[in-house]
This record gives structure tokens, C-alpha cells and sequence, in this order.
């Protein structure tokens, strides 16, 4: 599949990638729509805020460049994987893209958005949004 990966500031290449496993308690979505935030611009023009660095993995993910991009998607579910019940195949949604530290309260008044060293799907790793597909965990 096609992903467009940052390498580094001024780096950014679309290239083919593996599609993503969907492990235990993940979906798989077919991504439809992904935005360019002003961090993606960011990142790109500037140098790695949130994006891993060679010399910095990020913390919660392990992972250095190349990255995925892509923190602001939608599409539809193709896979559901063991464990989750509050989705199905066809399922149309929208990615909440916070990583957090395992273990992370992530309930509605877990306040998971304030955990330290959190990050971004399509920033700190674990995929991204301006890729064909993503996986990413049912909450």
C-alpha cells in the first residue's frame, strides 16, 4: 500500500509499505479522508516536534523515522480483531489519535489526553492517516 512517510524536515516520501497486522482489540479502516494539519507542516518545514528523530524514538511507540503521517482520519472498518465488540465490518469512523503510556485510564473522565509523553497516531508512530489503510485500537 502507498503511505506517505517523514523521514526528516524537508523529508517526506510516498512510498509502499506493508499492510498493517490488526492485533487483539484493533480495527482495520480503509482510510477515506485524512487532513494536513498545521503540525504536519510543521514537522515538515520546520524540524521533528512531535515526529521521532533518529537520535529520540519516541518513548511510548519505540519508533524512529520513517513515520507515517496523518493524525486526522476517517473511513470504514475492513477488520475487526479479536476482542472487539463495539465495532463492526463497514462501520464508518473517525480516529481518535492519541498513543498514551500503557496502562492509561482511558475512560471518559480519565483525562488520557494530559498523560505525559503522549503523542499522535500518524506523528509519534503507529501508523497514519495519509496511508491506504491504518490500524488502530477499538476505543
Amino acid at each position: 500500500m502507498r503511505a506517505a512517510r517523514f523521514y526528516d524536515r524537508g523529508d517526506i516520501r510516498v512510498e509502499e509499505i506493508n499492510e498493517p497486522a490488526v492485533k487483539t482489540g484493533q480495527v482495520g479502516i480503509d482510510v477515506a479522508w485524512c487532513g494536513i494539519c498545521g503540525t504536519d507542516l510543521h514537522e515538515f518545514l520546520d524540524e521533528p516536534i512531535f515526529c521521532p528523530s533518529a537520535e529520540h524514538p519516541n518513548p511510548i511507540t519505540g519508533e524512529v523515522p520513517p513515520v507515517t503521517l496523518g493524525h486526522e482520519m476517517s473511513g470504514i472498518v475492513n477488520f475487526v480483531g479479536q476482542g472487539v465488540s463495539g465495532l463492526k465490518v463497514g462501520d464508518h469512523v473517525v480516529v481518535e489519535p492519541y498513543i498514551v503510556p500503557e496502562g492509561t485510564d482511558t475512560s471518559e473522565t480519565g483525562h488520557y489526553n494530559l498523560s505525559e509523553g503522549s503523542n499522535f497516531i500518524g506523528l509519534g508512530g503507529n501508523g497514519g492517516g495519509l496511508a491506504e489503510k491504518i490500524s488502530v485500537d477499538e476505543r
